[in-house]
Formats: C-alpha cells, sequence, structure tokens
C-alpha cells in the first residue's frame, strides 16, 4: 500500500482528524433553540433578569433596616423597658418578721443628641436602599448585555458555518461532476468529501455553543423566548465617570453611614441614662404596720474611656475601609473607560481591514472555483481560497459585534442602563 505522504493526502486526513479533537459530541447539547418573540422587547427582559437575579431579596432585607432604624429614631425611648421586682423576708433566718418588696419599672433614656443620631442613620441607610436599587440594575445590566453580545456572537459563527457547510456541499457536488466528467482524478473526490464532513461537524459544533449560550440566558432570566431583533445600542454621550454613577452612589452611601456609625459608636459605648419609678412595702418586724412609699431613681454611666476608644476605633476602621472601596471602585471605572475608549478606536480600523480582507478573499475564492472548473488549478487551492474567504468573513462579522459589544461595556462602564 503506498504511503501517505503527499501533501494532499495530509490535507485530508488533517480535515478529518483535526475537527475529530476540536469537537465535543453533540448529544451532550441536544436542546431546541429558544424562541423569538417580536414583541419581547429589551426592557422587559431586563425587568425578568432584575427579578430573577439572586441580589434581588436583599432589597427587601435593606428596606427593613432603614425603617427599623427610622421608627427606632421616631421611638420616645431608645432600648428595651424592664420589670424590677426584690422581695426580702428573714423567716429562714431570725424570722423576727423583716419583710420588705420592691416593684417597679425601670427606662432607658436617650442621651443628648443620640435620638437625632439615629435619625440620619436611618435616613442613610434609606438612601443607601435606594443607591443599592440603583446599583443592582446596573449589575443586572450588564449581565445581560454580555449574555446578548454572546448569542449574538454564536449566531454569526453558527450562520458563517452554515454558508460554509453550503459551499462544501456545492464544491463536493462539482467534483463529483467533474470526476464523473473525467475532469478530476478520485483524490479531488475524496477531498471535497473530507471538507463536507469537517463542515458538517463545525456546524453541529456551532449549533451546540449557540444552546449553550441560550441556556445561560435562561438561567439569566428566567424566560424561555429571547428578542426577535438584534440588540444594538448606541453609545452614550458620557465621556467621564462622575458621583452620579450607580456603583459611586452606593459606595458613597456606605461612607456616610460609616461616619455616622462613629458617633454612634461612642454614644453605644458611654451607655445611656436610666430611670426607675416603683414603689416599695416594707415593716421591720411583725409588731410593726407595713409601711408604703414611692420610688424614683435615675443611674447616668461614666467613665469607661477605653471602651468608648476602641469601639469608636473599630467604627472608624470601618470608615476608611468604605472611602477605600470608593476610591478603589472610581479608580477602576476611570481605567476600564480608558481601555474600552482604546479598543473601540482599535475596533474601527480593524473593521475597515477585515471588510478589505473578506472583499480580496472572495475574489480569490471565485477564481480559484472557476479555475478549477476549467482544470487550471488543484482542489487544494480551491479549498485554500475558500477557508481564506470564509475566516476573513467571519472576521469581519465578529469585528463589527465587537464594535456593538464595546459600545455596550462603554455604556456600562458610565453606569447607562440599557
Amino acid at each position: 500500500m503506498e504511503p501517505l505522504t503527499t501533501p494532499l493526502k495530509s490535507l485530508c486526513i488533517g480535515l478529518l482528524i483535526f475537527p475529530a479533537l476540536a469537537w465535543s459530541a453533540p448529544n451532550a447539547h441536544e436542546h431546541e433553540f429558544l424562541q423569538r418573540d417580536e414583541a419581547l422587547t429589551v426592557a422587559k427582559v431586563f425587568t425578568a433578569a432584575l427579578q430573577h437575579a439572586p441580589e434581588a431579596a436583599a432589597t427587601q432585607a435593606r428596606q427593613q433596616q432603614a425603617d427599623n432604624y427610622i421608627n427606632l429614631g421616631k421611638s420616645w425611648l431608645p432600648g428595651r423597658n424592664r420589670l424590677a421586682i426584690n422581695y426580702l423576708d428573714d423567716r429562714t433566718l431570725d424570722d423576727i418578721g423583716a419583710r420588705e418588696l420592691d416593684a417597679g419599672l425601670e427606662f432607658e433614656l436617650w442621651q443628648r443628641g443620640a435620638r437625632r443620631e439615629s435619625q440620619k442613620l436611618g435616613a442613610s441607610y434609606q438612601q443607601q436602599t435606594s443607591a443599592w436599587q440603583g446599583y443592582l440594575q446596573l449589575l443586572v445590566a450588564g449581565r445581560l448585555r454580555t449574555s446578548l453580545a454572546n448569542i449574538q456572537q454564536r449566531e454569526v459563527l453558527l450562520a458563517q458555518a452554515q454558508r460554509a457547510q453550503q459551499d462544501a456541499q456545492q464544491l463536493k457536488a462539482m467534483t463529483d461532476d467533474l470526476f464523473k466528467a473525467g475532469a478530476t482524478p478520485r483524490d479531488s473526490v475524496l477531498q471535497a468529501q473530507s471538507l463536507l464532513i469537517e463542515h458538517d461537524k463545525l456546524l453541529l459544533r456551532a449549533e451546540a455553543m449557540l444552546v449553550d449560550e441560550e441556556r445561560q440566558y435562561g438561567n439569566l432570566t428566567g424566560l424561555k423566548q429571547r428578542p426577535a431583533q438584534t440588540v444594538i445600542e448606541s453609545q452614550s454621550q458620557l465621556d467621564a465617570i462622575n458621583a452620579s454613577h450607580p456603583l459611586l452612589r452606593f459606595l458613597q452611601t456606605s461612607v456616610d453611614v460609616a461616619a455616622i456609625n462613629i458617633s454612634k459608636a461612642k454614644q453605644d459605648a458611654k451607655g445611656n441614662p436610666t430611670m426607675n419609678i416603683g414603689m416599695r412595702r416594707q415593716r421591720g418586724d411583725r409588731f410593726e404596720d407595713y409601711n408604703d412609699s414611692l420610688a424614683i431613681g435615675f443611674s447616668i454611666p461614666f467613665g469607661g474611656a477605653a471602651t468608648v476608644t476602641a469601639q469608636v476605633s473599630d467604627a472608624r476602621v470601618s470608615k476608611v475601609d468604605s472611602d477605600i472601596a470608593y476610591q478603589s471602585a472610581y479608580r477602576q471605572l476611570n481605567q476600564q473607560l480608558h481601555e474600552v475608549e482604546h479598543e473601540l478606536t482599535l475596533t474601527k480600523t480593524a473593521i475597515k481591514l477585515s471588510r478589505e480582507q473578506a472583499q480580496l478573499n472572495e475574489q480569490r475564492w471565485q477564481m480559484a472555483n472557476k479555475a478549477f472548473k476549467a482544470g487550471e488549478t488543484t482542489m487544494m487551492q480551491v479549498v485554500l481560497a475558500l477557508q481564506q474567504f470564509r475566516t476573513a468573513s467571519t472576521e469581519y462579522e465578529l469585528s463589527q459585534l465587537r464594535q456593538q459589544r464595546l459600545m455596550a461595556e462603554f455604556n456600562q462602564t458610565v453606569g447607562v442602563l440599557p
């Protein structure tokens, strides 16, 4: 048997083996494509994704926290009241009939300015809840943008795979006709058949990858449909990161809350004064009558400077951490904005070059196809021309999608919702 050493046969083997190594079995991806709904808009999809987000549960908890502190600031008393009862009886010792009963209520009182600080803390938590909702919307918007962009990219690759498979089918039919007419050898037929098998596998793989992205979209939104129209965003007119950015607003409210907690920690460490109101009933021995009296008392905490200093230092550290998180986020957003702007500039140039390359390769493919029909070139040159044309065409379409994705990333970076 003649060894397979010729370049033509080596190419045929590579076309058969390489896709088999790269392609995963389609059985693992058996799933229907999502239905397209003409009435389903991006706004509706965004609302569904927002409701389906795991972080959505935190909104209610944050709102409850704000309401609780606001109600605490409106309360006349800062803490829990206590009922105190003391009873004295000497029957187990001297047994002279001494009796004493103290019963009263103990009320915790506000320190000076503490009630006002609690109201300020409640208002800050309310602002933080509002800022959290804005940040959550931006967070979900970023996930949705990525998911839709990935789906569009997989659709382009699938469309390219379908066109390439159709080209391979036409080339196979043309080669069969030429072989029957005696105008091309059997080796060309085998090579065309190998090329068709390769593109059949690539088509299956492209379908499976699109199914995977649609499954991720379903997990994100909880929907079984997706918009029928391609989502294209216009680039925002904002060109800088400002304090109204949802992430920065949320982090700034954390700084504000931490600042108020410094004063609150100082007051909590000092303790609150208390007032006691009650009655006392007592007698010295069994020969005396009971004596009833009213008891009023106050307790005022003092000292404890070390405790106050320690708890305040903890609150100050929390404030510093919040400041650092804000500054770090601000720098990171500016860096991301610079990178996206740079990538947009490069992509615009890449689109122009990719379009020219695709046009040139298409002409080469058409020329090679005609030359093969006329017997002026080999199957290898036709296959190479076809592959180069499809590669350039794919790169051109992907570069256009890259520009759309970058414009969405630009909007995401400056804090604009879709």
